[in-house]
């Protein structure tokens, strides 16, 4: 049967914008850590990610995740381009991710941004 295991979180972000030449982007850093409670096993993860305007609607974007074990360790690296609606509501992201515990794998990535 499915067991379920209480699990305790804490994270650390931050962020800032950058200048590259006449292009305007962003830095981030995202740090946590997983503790499981029922097994007292953790997991410590940092996600980077930077970004940089390409043109008035459109972004590259490039983010490492980076995830650690007790015995274990994986990395997956995920270029993306971000590209805005006309109405500026909804920024849609495509991409590929590789992560280093499946070498020959690749997956597609798809996600929708929303402005509130």
């Amino acid at each position: 049967g499915v067991k379920f295991v209480p699990v305790a979180k804490t994270t650390l972000s931050y962020g800032r914008g950058i200048n590259w030449g006449k292009r305007s982007g962003w830095f981030a850093v995202n740090t946590g850590v997983e503790w499981d409670l029922g097994f007292a096993q953790h997991v410590v993860k940092i996600d980077t990610t930077l970004g940089l305007e390409l043109g008035e609607r459109s972004k590259g974007m490039l983010q490492f995740y980076n995830t650690f074990g007790q015995n274990w360790s994986s990395v997956t690296i995920a270029p993306s381009y971000v590209f805005q609606t006309k109405k500026k509501k909804n920024n849609y992201v495509v991409g590929l991710e590789a992560n280093s515990l499946v070498p020959n794998n690749v997956a597609f990535k798809f996600g929708v941004w929303q402005s509130f």
